[in-house]
């Protein structure tokens, strides 16, 4: 493809080579995409949720006797 192609010319260009199951598929996906707000790109408000998540437990730290249960 041409470095002048826009993306959706690129995207509308491989559309035309996929099955109709793939395009069912690809719908299906675009509709679900339409539906999921934005993230925003660089906001440093925008905190990973994983990061909350990590190490967030009511137990203490979970692989901190491991290996006593493992082989004790």
């Amino acid at each position: 493809m041409n470095s002048q192609t826009t993306p959706r010319q690129q995207l509308i260009e491989a559309i035309s080579d996929l099955s109709d199951r793939q395009v069912i598929l690809l719908l299906q996906w675009v509709e679900t995409l339409q539906k999921t707000p934005p993230l925003p790109l660089n906001d440093p408000t925008t905190v990973d949720p994983l990061i909350e998540f990590v190490g967030s437990n009511t137990h203490g730290h979970l692989a901190s006797s491991i290996d006593d249960t493992l082989y004790g």
